[in-house]
């Protein structure tokens, strides 16, 4: 090493993290001097550096530091940082290895292809390697303040990485035999916390809150029975929510603590819970469409209905029916919690496939022999041609009966379109994708261009061109089962692949059955991020277009300029 000239050290940090030098060459400064082999280690340096590299992971919105801080003292100074505090340098390679493997997995998944476990593998192994919440984090950061592309690898990535930390703890809830149903309320916080992947459910903030409000109970009881005292200072603090009963929010147990509104069984639950404290064994009832808690009498049952201002009843006052005396599981009720948020995602017409398919998938995790869930899977997974692996291990398990119930096809049907889209995908795995030019002669006729945003003709639908192909490329059997030669130019004509607004779908549609959109439109669907980076609007008449991610562009070099010309047109 040679000895460095007296300079300030500041001005060599400067020097360090002015933006021209990459890391390496920072380090291979470092490694000519003792001085600044010093200096290049230091952590304000690095956190210099992170802040170029990553800006949008140290804004104001991002909790980076806040989750840094914690995983140091959760796991201690040896895995994150020394003397209390954390590593920028490890901060940073940690990182860019997670954005290098969410990079890989945009640059590698081929249009055509569906995302699989092995493309989350690296993350994977990340999470156990970096600790579970520092990639959640990098994650969630992403999400919604980067590209379209970014936004959606790293929601996928989330969902994905969320799930699989859930599983393992759900499976062992199935597993543990609970009379006392004192895992009931643990049991709703996984399910909340498997379905928002933006954010962790804070265990202790609600077991503190249960803690509280049954001390509350306790010191003002005075000659109140504890029911009384329970039921009085619920309703004054929680009601059903009436005005908005469909909202998903209901069905999510911290959600209901903060807002102080929800549907019956959540608030069932949060009343069996603050009530266990004060000495009440209740015991939920699943009826058909309510939900109540019952309570051993003398001389027979009470019924609370919490949802309806806590109105106690007896079993001769509601009627003596078979599903008050039967015994509500654990796992019967998360699923009846499962099947709320499906149902209300359904009524709320949300174009987010992926919340219907947790459900889904969550149904059969807690409940893994039961038929007519795994049926309602292979259904719906059928319907939009993702997880033919999963696809194809429901429909094995599957019997004729709950075929027959759920509306699907026979075994052998199903079985055999979806091996034939297993050959197809690994066929379309191994194929170059052919590019796209649109001023060669073969495509002159080719009208519309990826990322406009069009409308169908005849259905009205709303959509955005995502690829086109010069003819109908599809076998003749589908050609006559969606009528293509009563068309006026039939196979011949230019075909284009459309993203379709609100309903999550993918078609295939004919240049004669579309036309340019002339205002402007947003298309909402769950893919749009797999094709496009960004929105772009034109100031002029407020026309809407998709800008290609490079994926896109390396297939159709020459749209985008196409695209361009048609909405200034």
């Amino acid at each position: 090493m040679f000895k460095l000239p007296g300079l300030p050290e500041h001005l060599l940090e400067d020097i360090m993290t002015c933006g021209f030098l990459g890391t390496k060459e920072v380090l291979n400064l470092g490694s000519t001097c003792k001085k600044l082999w010093g200096i290049s280690k230091r952590n304000l340096v690095w956190k210099k550096l992170f802040k170029l590299k990553f800006p949008h992971l140290l804004n104001k919105e991002s909790n980076l530091e806040v989750v840094l801080q914690s995983l140091v003292i959760t796991h201690g100074s040896n895995t994150l940082g020394e003397d209390g505090n954390y590593h920028w340098m490890n901060v940073y390679h940690q990182t860019n290895l997670i954005m290098k493997a969410l990079n890989e997995i945009s640059a590698t998944h081929n249009a055509n292809l569906q995302l699989d476990d092995e493309d989350f593998e690296t993350l994977l192994n990340y999470s156990k390697q970096f600790t579970f919440r520092l990639v959640l984090c990098v994650l969630r950061c992403l999400v919604g303040k980067r590209d379209l592309t970014t936004t959606y690898y790293a929601n996928k990535a989330l969902v994905y990485l969320k799930c699989c930390s859930l599983t393992e703890e759900i499976k062992q809830l199935v597993e543990t035999s609970d009379p006392s149903m004192t895992l009931l309320m643990r049991g709703a916080m996984l399910v909340s916390d498997w379905f928002k992947v933006e954010t962790d459910i804070d265990q202790s903030e609600v077991e503190d809150f249960i803690r509280t409000s049954a001390q509350v109970i306790r010191d003002r009881s005075c000659d109140l029975t504890p029911l009384q005292a329970t039921n009085h200072n619920f309703q004054q603090n929680f009601s059903g929510n009436q005005q908005n009963y469909y909202d998903i929010s209901n069905s999510f147990i911290d959600d209901v603590i903060k807002t102080r509104r929800g549907i019956p069984i959540t608030l069932c639950l949060i009343f069996r819970e603050i009530s266990s404290h004060v000495g009440l064994n209740l015991h939920p009832v699943a009826c058909p469409s309510h939900f109540l808690l019952r309570m051993s009498n003398t001389g027979g049952y009470k019924f609370i209905d919490v949802f309806n201002g806590g109105k106690i009843q007896t079993f001769e006052e509601l009627g003596s029916t078979e599903e008050l005396l039967k015994t509500t599981t654990n796992v019967e009720v998360l699923l009846r919690i499962c099947r709320n948020i499906n149902a209300h995602s359904k009524y709320n017409n949300t174009s987010d496939l992926s919340l219907a398919e947790r459900a889904l998938n969550l149904s059969v995790l807690l409940e893994p022999t039961s038929e007519i869930n795994r049926a309602e899977r292979l259904k719906f997974l059928f319907r939009i041609n993702k997880n033919l692996y999963t696809m194809l291990e429901d429909n094995r398990l599957v019997g004729e009966e709950f075929r027959g119930m759920a509306g699907i096809a026979s075994r052998e049907v199903i079985e055999a379109r979806i091996l034939s889209s297993i050959k197809l995908k690994l066929k379309e795995k191994k194929k170059t994708r052919k590019i796209k030019f649109r001023s060669a002669d073969e495509n002159a006729r080719v009208m519309f261009s990826v990322g406009t945003v069009t409308r169908h003709l005849k259905y009205g639908y709303v959509c955005v061109v995502r690829g086109w192909d010069n003819y109908c490329d599809m076998s003749v059997r589908w050609q006559r089962l969606m009528g293509i030669p009563q068309l006026h130019d039939g196979a011949t004509q230019p075909y284009y692949n459309v993203l379709v607004h609100g309903d999550g779908s993918e078609r295939y549609a004919a240049q004669e059955n579309l036309e340019l959109l002339g205002g402007g439109s947003v298309v909402e669907h769950e893919e749009i991020g797999k094709y496009f980076h960004s929105i772009k609007h034109d100031d002029d008449d407020g026309k809407i277009y998709y800008e290609a991610n490079q994926q896109l562009k390396l297939e159709y070099p020459e749209d985008m300029a196409h695209t361009i010309t048609l909405c200034q047109q």
